[in-house]
């Protein structure tokens, strides 16, 4: 009954979501009916092929620290954590919640499939920071390169080594990780008492966490080619996110070069990254469009261009996450917990 609840309380969400987005949804519909359907039609396709490859870089992550897992399942589990971050908004911790209690509910050890999730996303930022590098080196060469972009980019990498320090402080240092984990839990625990909430970690929490993410990080070092694996993967599949955008340039009637494709995706997808607000919506497209317009596109077009790319990126995915929730084991009432 409780999970049926949550259910249609997040449906609620949803709803009041689109309704209060309803003016940029007919936007983007207007927008769509601009271009030349058969370029639209293959940049959806390409953002297809993009979410399925991020499901792999997902797979390739619980595999690199041994936990199996199903592309098919991961991808479903991807699409409904991009609604949950929207409407939870949490930092990507409503998103990862789910990839967590998917696992558990599959019988695979839920602190392991956290570090899998922790790591996926590391691996990702890894993957795209190559084409960070190349779009931010173009746009120095042009003298278009911001300091927000240059703030951006350090934002993400101190966000990625911390993330990351915490796999290689397991391998190296258990001891010093659990003490740091359990600092955490106890500055969270005081912090909810003080607000007058019950304290969110349990006695044990940071000895559990501590040992799994060691654990982790031993299967890392055993996986060395894994991790590169994933890291592959990850490049590839912001490479055919960045031909999505390519394929909107021509059915816009936009010439476009790789350094401009390059520059204007890095720059994208790195305020979605970084932005405070919930999956960087007005922010990526904001920030596309400026970047677009600087390097010489008109800015009528550089404006469809950034809504549909981030309609076809962001929006239909995110209507499909919704649908995703039906299939996760969370909402199904046959579906008992593991122990």
């Amino acid at each position: 009954m409780l999970r049926r609840w949550v259910l249609w309380l997040l449906v609620a969400a949803f709803v009041w979501f689109v309704f209060s987005r309803l003016t940029e949804i007919e936007h983007l519909a207007e927008t769509l009916a601009r271009g030349r359907w058969t370029w639209v039609l293959a940049a959806a396709a390409l953002q297809v092929a993009y979410y399925v490859v991020v499901a792999g870089v997902y797979q390739s992550a619980f595999l690199a620290v041994g936990v199996a897992s199903r592309a098919r399942d991961l991808l479903a589990v991807l699409l409904a954590s991009l609604f949950v971050n929207t409407v939870a908004p949490s930092g990507g911790m409503a998103g990862s919640a789910l990839f967590v209690d998917e696992a558990a509910r599959r019988g695979l050890p839920a602190a392991r499939a956290a570090a899998a999730a922790i790591l996926a996303r590391i691996l990702d930022t890894l993957g795209f920071s190559i084409w960070l590098l190349a779009g931010l080196v173009n746009l120095f060469l042009d003298h278009d390169l911001r300091p927000y972009q240059v703030a951006g980019a350090g934002a993400l990498v101190a966000i990625t080594a911390g993330a990351g320090g915490l796999f290689l402080l397991g391998l190296r240092n258990p001891d010093a990780l659990r003490r740091l984990l359990g600092g955490f839990a106890r500055l969270v625990n005081r912090a909810m008492t003080w607000s007058g909430r019950p304290a969110p970690l349990p006695e044990g929490w940071a000895d559990r966490q501590a040992g799994e993410l060691a654990q982790a990080g031993h299967a890392l070092g055993e996986r060395p080619l894994r991790v590169l694996r994933t890291v592959g993967v990850a490049v590839a599949g912001h490479l055919v996110n960045m031909l999505c955008l390519a394929a909107l340039f021509a059915a816009f009637g936009q010439p476009v070069g790789a350094r401009l494709l390059v520059a204007g995706y890095a720059v994208a997808i790195l305020a979605w990254k970084t932005s405070p607000v919930p999956e960087g919506i007005g922010v990526v497209e904001s920030v596309l469009v400026l970047v677009l317009t600087s390097m010489g596109v008109p800015a009528a077009k550089a404006t469809v261009i950034a809504l549909t790319f981030r309609g076809l990126g962001y929006w239909v995915p995110m209507v499909l996450g919704v649908v995703m929730l039906r299939r996760l084991r969370l909402f199904r009432p046959q579906a008992s917990p593991v122990t």
